[in-house]
């Protein structure tokens, strides 16, 4: 089904943001996150953005339980990605045809791996940012939050939103 495909694309994008690392983060590799640590950061990470960000949007509910993540170990970062609740693999859902379509994933990533844009990380006025407590020992991180959706244009065209804090057209989400 093309939504499967389209999801398949989104991750392998997600994962290729490792890649795009500042320079001190290319030696170490990413490694997948317990599902537990992934879950309770995702939704410690989720519930300040969901606090800070009130009128955020777009707005879609999301599944902690289903919650995976990479890290690199020497530095203690990484990206989380939690899905929505409701997502699913539907062409007749009439919500996939509407501005800004259907929720995907909340996305929240440490610095070193922060989107690209012209070979330069994404301005943080233009991306979410939250300050939080890494659970060990009171060290404050700074993760960049993202709202992923998902939109069917028409055939097999969909296009993937990756929404910040500006308004965005839907030529340059971030941009």
């Amino acid at each position: 089904m093309v939504v499967t495909r389209v999801f398949s694309v989104f991750v392998l994008a997600i994962s290729m943001l490792s890649f795009a690392a500042k320079a001190q983060a290319a030696d170490t590799p990413l490694t997948e996150l317990d599902p537990e640590i992934a879950k309770r950061f995702g939704e410690m990470i989720h519930t300040q953005f969901a606090k800070e960000n009130k009128d955020a949007k777009p707005k879609f509910e999301v599944n902690f339980e289903k919650a995976s993540g990479l890290f690199n170990a020497e530095s203690n970062e990484g990206i989380i990605v939690v899905p929505a609740k409701n997502f699913k693999e539907d062409r007749e859902n009439k919500e996939v045809e509407k501005d800004p379509g259907v929720g995907v994933c909340f996305l929240c990533m440490s610095q070193t791996y922060n989107p690209l844009i012209d070979g330069k990380p994404v301005d943080g006025k233009k991306a979410f940012q939250i300050k939080f407590d890494d659970g060990q020992g009171g060290a404050e991180r700074v993760a960049t939050c993202l709202l992923c959706t998902i939109r069917h244009l028409e055939g097999d065209d969909w296009e993937l939103y990756v929404w910040g804090k500006d308004k965005p057209d839907h030529q340059d989400q971030l941009g």
